[in-house]
Order: structure tokens, then C-alpha cells, then sequence
């Protein structure tokens, strides 16, 4: 069958975000677009937006032979995506990318191996503003400091980031914009809360300029291509 541009604008959006986040197995189903990384540090989950599947479930691996495969002819005239569907259980088995003259074929990964949380057990609370400036410093920062973690912090003073140098306790503070919002309307605006450091330059990188958010259990989202990515408090 022969997938809507919407969709394959989706699939393709899905999987320059996964990238972002070195999330290397993804899953489409009907409403959701899922998927996490190895280490478990970072979770794409989508429930909204999602464009109608008329399939089951889609799943992608190898992610480095989509993209490559997919490049050879986007773009090109005549570009359509193709899908091949298991009768058996209306999951797909198969991409095939066109264009005039040209076809190539990518094997999709079983959607049943593909581990991904179903439900997500956070929700969103407060909003804070990211700039290049900020992402330029944190990038510096981390270089600086050589280390795994990043702390981000907010109270009545501002909204900042924190990197510790376990070895001798040094400390590198930066304070770079005014207090989160709370987007449920209370007064409180107060959070501390660590994450892993490459994760979150990688994604910060990709929205420069931007909102994001950190949920009750403290969990910090970001939307890149419209996907939302979710990266995971560290203890």
C-alpha cells in the first residue's frame, strides 16, 4: 500500500528525533509513536498528532540504513513510500522508497521486539525558556567540568543549571533565565532536578531556542520535529 505524505512526514520526523536522542528502535502504532534508548536515559513518546495508520503497527531499527536508504530518493520525482503488510497480523513488514527509475528496499523491525514504556507515568508541570546563549554555555560548561550530570534548578531567583566535579566538590553554577511557570496555575515554582548531561546537549542543540518542561516526578520534555522527547531523572 502506499503511505499518505502525512504519515511519511511523521515517520521521518520520528526517526531525526530518535536520532537526536541515539534512540535506535522505534514503534508506530495507531495514536502512538514510541520507542527509548539502550542506556534508558531518554523516551519518545507521542499520543497526539499521530496521523492515521492504516495499519496495525510499523517497527524501525537500523536506523543509519532508513535514513541512508530513504535519502537516495526523497526529494526526488515521483517519491513515494510503499508499505508491505503481514495478513497474519497487519503489522508491516517492509518499506520500499521510489522514485522514477529507482526502488530500494528496507526491512522493517518485528513491532512485538521493540521495548518501549506504553503509558507515560509523568506529567508535565512547570515551563522553562532555553536559549542558544544558555546551550552555548552548558556546552562550554561541560567541557570545562567533565561531567556526566547536569542539575537544573529553579526558585524565586531564576531558573539555572549546576555541574558538580565529584572528584573535589567544584562547582560550576550559571543562572540563565526567570522563574519557571507552573502550567497548572499554583504558585510553586521550585524543582531540582539532575539528568544526564550528553542526552540533554544533544536535544538542547536541536531546539536552541525553545520551551522546556519538567514534569512531577521530574522528568524533562522537549519537542523536536513536533515529537515529544522525554528524558529521565538520574538519582
Amino acid at each position: 500500500m502506499k503511505l499518505e505524505q502525512e504519515l511519511i512526514d511523521c515517520i521521518r520526523n520520528a526517526i531525526d528525533a530518535a536520532n537526536a536522542a541515539k534512540i535506535t528502535n522505534i514503534i508506530f502504532e495507531k495514536g502512538f509513536i514510541r520507542g527509548i534508548d539502550d542506556s534508558k536515559k531518554v523516551i519518545i513518546f507521542q499520543d497526539h498528532d499521530v496521523p492515521t495508520m492504516p495499519f496495525t503497527a510499523l517497527g524501525i531499527n537500523r536506523m543509519d540504513r532508513f535514513v541512508s536508504r530513504f535519502n537516495l530518493v526523497y526529494g526526488q520525482p515521483n517519491f513515494s513510500v510503499e508499505a508491505t503488510v503481514a495478513e497474519r497480523d497487519d503489522t508491516v513488514s517492509q518499506l520500499t522508497f521510489k522514485c522514477s527509475g529507482t526502488k530500494v528496499d528496507y526491512r522493517c523491525a518485528n513491532p512485538r521486539a521493540v521495548l518501549a514504556p506504553k503509558v507515560m507515568n509523568d506529567v508535565m508541570k512547570y515551563s522553562a525558556i532555553i536559549t542558544p546563549d544558555t546551550v552555548q554555555f552548558l556546552n562550554r560548561g561541560e567541557a570545562a567540568m567533565k561531567m556526566e550530570f547536569v542539575t537544573f534548578i529553579s526558585n524565586d531567583s531564576g531558573v539555572s543549571f549546576e555541574i558538580i566535579d565529584k572528584s573535589n566538590g567544584d562547582v560550576l553554577s550559571h543562572t540563565f533565565g526567570i522563574p519557571a511557570r507552573n502550567i497548572e496555575g499554583e504558585k510553586d515554582n521550585m524543582f531540582a532536578v539532575r539528568y544526564p548531561m550528553k542526552v540533554i546537549l544533544s536535544l538542547f542543540k536541536r531546539i536552541l531556542e525553545g520551551v522546556f518542561y519538567v514534569g512531577k516526578k521530574g522528568m524533562l520534555k522537549v519537542t523536536i520535529n513536533g515529537i515529544d522527547l522525554y528524558v529521565l531523572p538520574q538519582v
